[in-house]
């Protein structure tokens, strides 16, 4: 009788062991497979931060090329740390989950880590080249203006090696901000200014002027003069009209205008002042 009674005790301690261990089992797994997912989660957003990062600077650093004017000592350094950002992002762009793996036995940080470390270097530098580039555009604001005026007016095309010498007086400026020189970037202004507008006459009186005394120089050759007073007069009027017009832009006189036209000295030799 007690051999029977043990026997039913141990049959019913087994049976609620069981029912215990299989309600247990699949609460575990159920919270295995839920910390895998939110793991899984975390690192898509750490993927997805990065890749953000990556897109954002990738813009930044394309429009950085053209800001080699400025110091390009500067952008060199800006790109070289740019590209040792990017070998890192490289290397779990294509693959999300890696993102948050350790990036070496040598370092305690994770790929996107790495990354976003790197990217600080980047970060300065280009805080830095941007506020270079701020400082130089108040500064040398005049230089840049009339630059870009001349090569509105292809000066280049016209008188190619007064402008490759007013280009590289032009670089030199912003070379003088980079390196802080200010008083000399002022000078060095006022002086480019100075030729430049001489380029800027040059250019209008060989477009504007050159042809009309031209056609006038001919109609006299020609005897217009005397066999046709009224289109010579004409040709006249159209000579005073384009100087009136040329030094209303220019903002010089008639008559040094008529002095550039008519006389065999070169502009460069004239001593021509600046009026803004």
């Amino acid at each position: 009788m007690k051999l029977v009674k043990a026997t039913v005790c141990a049959v019913a301690l087994a049976t609620l062991l069981s029912a215990c261990q299989s309600t247990t089992e699949p609460r575990q797994i159920a919270s295995e497979t839920n910390k895998a997912s939110q793991e899984s989660q975390n690192t898509l957003k750490v993927y997805e931060a990065s890749k953000s990062s990556y897109e954002s600077w990738l813009v930044k650093m394309e429009e950085s090329k053209s800001l080699r004017l400025y110091d390009k000592d500067l952008v060199e350094d800006l790109f070289d740390a740019w590209s040792e950002a990017v070998d890192v992002y490289e290397d779990f762009a294509s693959n999300p989950g890696k993102a948050t793996e350790s990036y070496s036995v040598f370092s305690s940080g994770t790929y996107a880590e790495v990354f976003d470390k790197r990217l600080l270097a980047v970060s300065s530098l280009y805080d830095k080249l941007q506020s270079l580039k701020s400082e130089a555009d108040s500064l040398l604001a005049p230089a840049i203006a009339e630059m870009a005026y001349l090569d509105s007016i292809e000066a280049e095309q016209h008188f190619a090696s007064r402008y490759k010498r007013l280009a590289s007086d032009y670089r030199a400026l912003f070379e003088d901000v980079a390196d802080n020189d200010i008083d000399d970037a002022q000078v060095g202004q006022a002086e480019f200014l100075a030729d430049a507008k001489k380029l800027e006459v040059a250019v209008a009186v060989k477009l504007n002027i050159e042809p009309l005394k031209s056609d006038i120089a001919l109609l006299r050759k020609e005897g217009f003069k005397t066999a046709a007073p009224i289109s010579f007069t004409k040709a006249n009027a159209a000579l005073e009209q384009a100087v009136v017009t040329v030094t209303a832009n220019l903002g010089i006189t008639p008559s040094l205008l008529l002095l550039l036209v008519m006389s065999p000295l070169k502009l460069s030799t004239l001593n021509i002042s600046v009026r803004r």
